[in-house]
């Protein structure tokens, strides 16, 4: 809560005011059942003839009063004078404007904390439904890349008789360009696969195994995931996965291949 508010108050002297030779502002004030109230104390000295050298001293209380709209926090409140100025009235009244800021912090009610936990809520789960939309188009995007790959490699077998170590690295250097034209639509999604991360994860495949792995998965590891569980989804061994990782232990965002296995 924050209100400016402004004052005025004529204040009647018992002689003429010639001259205001000097004036400070103070205020004294209690917060209490919703309300603000106090006095502002004008004080000061002046002269009631021109061409007098005797100074008049002169002290007014001048009582306010606010309403609070609001339950507030009494600890927080703070009343601060933002302007102050004087006028004088004819010849023995003296006119004066003040303009004060009374700031504190509101005290929430019941509905409203509930209906902040409710916003917050709901602002969790619009984040949670986003995440799984991403999730969703890297998965997409990821399973496109293993079918154009399969397919390229596929090609290239049938047109080879030996399955040797230069045929499968052959077969590699083709699955990356591949990749990296995959990619290039991959860089307009929010979820892409880094391109070096990719070509790190390529490199471990054993291209001397005595089995031909023409397909593979590549995971991201999500939250409470081991890698005993992702092996178990993707019906693949611990041992061979960890042949095809160098992993001791696993942290979410990690990429783990996943090798599917296809005898000759």
């Amino acid at each position: 809560m924050k209100m400016t508010i402004p004052f005025t108050k004529d204040i009647l002297f018992k002689s003429k005011i010639a001259e205001v030779t000097s004036i400070s502002l103070e205020h004294e004030m209690n917060v209490k059942n919703g309300e603000v109230s106090g006095n502002f104390i004008v004080s000061g000295d002046y002269k009631s003839h021109e061409v007098s050298v005797n100074k008049e001293e002169f002290l007014y209380k001048l009582p306010f009063n606010v309403e609070l709209t609001s339950n507030i926090d009494l600890d927080t409140f703070n009343l601060e004078i933002t302007d102050f100025y004087y006028e004088i009235i004819g010849s023995d009244v003296l006119r004066v404007n003040i303009e004060f800021e009374v700031e504190a912090k509101e005290i929430e009610t019941k509905e409203e904390i509930i209906e902040e936990e409710k916003e917050d809520r709901e602002l969790v789960e619009f984040q949670s439904v986003d995440d799984d939309i991403k999730e969703v188009k890297l998965d997409e995007i990821i399973t496109l890349e293993d079918e154009i790959k399969d397919e390229k490699i596929k090609e290239n077998v049938k047109k080879e008789d030996h399955t040797d170590s230069k045929v499968l690295e052959e077969n590699m250097i083709m699955a990356d360009e591949v990749t990296h034209d995959v990619e290039i639509n991959e860089k307009s999604q929010d979820a892409r696969l880094d391109e070096e991360q990719e070509k790190t994860i390529l490199q471990a495949v054993d291209v001397d195994s005595e089995e031909e792995y023409i397909t593979y998965n590549v995971h991201i590891v999500r939250e409470l995931e081991t890698l005993e569980s992702i092996c178990q989804s993707y019906e693949a061994s611990v041992e061979l996965v960890k042949e095809y990782n160098k992993v001791d232990n696993i942290n979410i965002g990690d990429k783990i291949i996943i090798p599917i296995c296809e005898d000759e």
